[in-house]
Parts: C-alpha cells; sequence; structure tokens
C-alpha cells in the first residue's frame, strides 16, 4: 500500500479529500473492511435481536398487514389490530 511505504498519512488524506483520522480509521479496521460485502454501509450493524423468533413473526405479521391494507379501511384496520392483541 502506499500509506506502508513511508508515504506520509496527512498527504494521503489531502489528496483524496478526506480526514486524516478518518483515514487512519480505515488503515486500522483494513481487515474487517476487506471481509465485508460492497454494499455494506457501516460495519457495525448494531445489537443482535434478543429475541429473534419474535422479530421474524413480527416481520411477517406486518408484511402480511400491509399486503391486506389495500383492501381495508382505516377503521377496519385499527379493528383487525385490536383483534389481533392477545
Amino acid at each position: 500500500m502506499y500509506h506502508e511505504n513511508n508515504h506520509s498519512k496527512n498527504k494521503i488524506a489531502v489528496k483524496f479529500n478526506i480526514q486524516t483520522n478518518q483515514f487512519r480509521n480505515w488503515i486500522s479496521k483494513k481487515p474487517q473492511l476487506l471481509k465485508v460485502q460492497p454494499d455494506v454501509k457501516r460495519l457495525n450493524m448494531g445489537a443482535k435481536p434478543k429475541y429473534p423468533a419474535l422479530e421474524t413473526a413480527l416481520l411477517t405479521w406486518v408484511k402480511e398487514l400491509y399486503r391486506n391494507l389495500e383492501n381495508m379501511s382505516d377503521v377496519e384496520l385499527i379493528q383487525n389490530i385490536k383483534s389481533a392483541q392477545p
């Protein structure tokens, strides 16, 4: 790499119009950055769900609700939500 050949990190950052701190951060996270998919915007995707089965069931329920939303009025939607609650 260019910075590994004793070139100034500051000059490299100026050349590519980024902060020196950002460049140092990328160098320190190089192994992680090379492993991720190209479309990933952040390395830390947040905390893993505590209840993954519940998250999956809730997502399925919401998607189904949106599919049926086209045929429902607001009043019917509210009634369905209330009837689905235990």
